[in-house]
């Protein structure tokens, strides 16, 4: 089983992820995310590009969160 999915199993199982997430769906997605923060349109042009922390945080905010509003 690659690491990702048992990074998400474990989100899942931490209540991070919602019990009825499809976790081969997340990890496409979260792979998306990963390429687009490094070579999006955007990445020569961001300040938080050059910032691995930045740029994990927010990959990880979007996979959890989405583009939604936060409370």
């Amino acid at each position: 089983m690659p690491r990702s999915l048992e990074f998400l199993r474990r989100a899942q199982r931490e209540g991070l992820l919602d019990p009825a997430a499809d976790l081969e769906w997340t990890r496409r997605v979260y792979y998306a995310l990963i390429g687009e923060a490094l070579h999006g349109p955007s990445a020569d042009h961001d300040p938080d590009a050059q910032d691995p922390d930045a740029l994990a945080t927010r990959i990880v905010d979007t996979l959890l969160h989405g583009a939604g509003r936060r409370a």
